[in-house]
């Protein structure tokens, strides 16, 4: 019986030739090897200390980011966080405005959010002319195609209404068709996003599951949707955030889960803090991973600074005190944030669970 022979490597010399063709039909780029991909530089938007911790450090670019939860736990919020802090690296932010709830009190609830056309174009309807899915769908894609590096935030994809739905009213469809017009934009953006270094920001809501005898709730979005997403946030509950000397709500802690991301492990949840005017609080959260980290030390009620090895010249009492205290220094809360980020990954991995 005759000796089966075994599949010897193909030479350099063929992997040569049939390289240069391929580059000679379709261009540079097409082949790269693993090494190249790797070693390609990605920007990461830093969200706060609280979120980057469960993503693995932020959200990097050229991502699709789903965001959901239930009513009024702050994914609006996030998503114009996470907008601001992409301005800091000049991007250019689109929101789509789908449910036409973006407000005043959003707009300028978010410490650092530049509103300026320079920095942000909203898509909307407006009188006369409302849009349907495929109206802002043909927008998100010239948008994708034609400006690098920006962010589109998509609020919500749950309420993207086909055209029919909108002229016969309630009853004219059993299923949306949005929900394959929207399988068919990310099919047709698939490989504009990351190319691109986009970041597409879809929210959506959790309705009550009512078929098949399931009880719970369920995201209302397209399952195209849910499986593109790199990231994927969901805000599971809220409570109230008060101060020692405050009896009014300043804020409230959203306890958020990470499905999943592609810079980080899957299903961690963490508390974030959201402060009533200022959006997803990066300079408080630094306080609490800094006194875990020894960057803010504590003794009694009373803390100080610990940046560099020394002390700050300052002493107060209770965190808020601090907190004010890095407000009218930013060098030190600039400085503070970006020790704790420096510092932080083992911490967060401890801290997030």
């Amino acid at each position: 019986m005759a000796k089966r022979e075994t599949a010897t490597p193909p030479p350099d010399d063929f992997i040569a030739r049939l390289d240069a063709e391929i580059r000679k039909e379709y261009g540079d780029g097409i082949s790269r090897s693993g090494d190249e991909i790797l070693n390609e530089p990605k920007e990461i938007i830093s969200v706060c200390p609280s979120l980057d911790a469960i993503t693995g450090g932020g959200i990097e670019e050229g991502s699709w980011v789903g965001i959901t939860g239930g009513e009024k736990l702050g994914k609006t919020v996030l998503a114009l966080t996470i907008a601001a802090q992409a301005q800091k690296q000049d991007r250019f932010v689109y929101y789509a405005n789908v449910e036409n709830r973006l407000s005043r009190q959003h707009l300028e609830g978010i410490k650092d959010l530049k509103t300026d056309g320079k920095n942000l174009k909203i898509f909307g309807s407006r009188k006369g002319r409302i849009l349907c899915d495929l109206d802002y769908l043909d927008i998100f894609a010239r948008v994708l195609k034609n400006h690098p590096r920006c962010v589109l935030i998509i609020d919500s994809i749950s309420t993207l209404c086909s055209e029919r739905v909108m002229n016969e009213g309630a009853g004219a469809e059993t299923r949306s068709s949005g929900y394959k017009y929207v399988s068919q934009f990310i099919d047709s953006m698939t490989a504009v996003v990351p190319i691109n270094n986009c970041i597409v920001i879809g929210i959506s809501r959790m309705i009550a599951n009512t078929g098949g005898g399931m009880g719970g709730r369920s995201e209302k979005a397209p399952n195209a949707w849910k499986f593109q997403c790199d990231y994927q946030l969901k805000a599971v509950m809220k409570t109230v955030w008060k101060t020692g000397e405050n009896t009014s709500a300043i804020g409230q802690d959203v306890l958020w889960e990470c499905r999943h991301s592609k810079t980080g492990t899957p299903f961690r949840k963490i508390e974030a803090k959201l402060r009533y005017g200022v959006g997803y609080d990066r300079v408080y959260e630094a306080i609490e991973f800094g006194e875990k980290l020894g960057l803010v030390e504590k003794s009694g009620s009373w803390f100080s600074l610990n940046l560099d090895g020394d002390s700050s010249p300052s002493k107060v009492q209770g965190k808020e005190a601090v907190y004010r205290l890095l407000l009218e220094n930013p060098a030190w809360a600039e400085k503070l944030e970006a020790e704790v980020m420096r510092r932080s990954r083992s911490l967060f991995m401890s801290v997030a669970d």
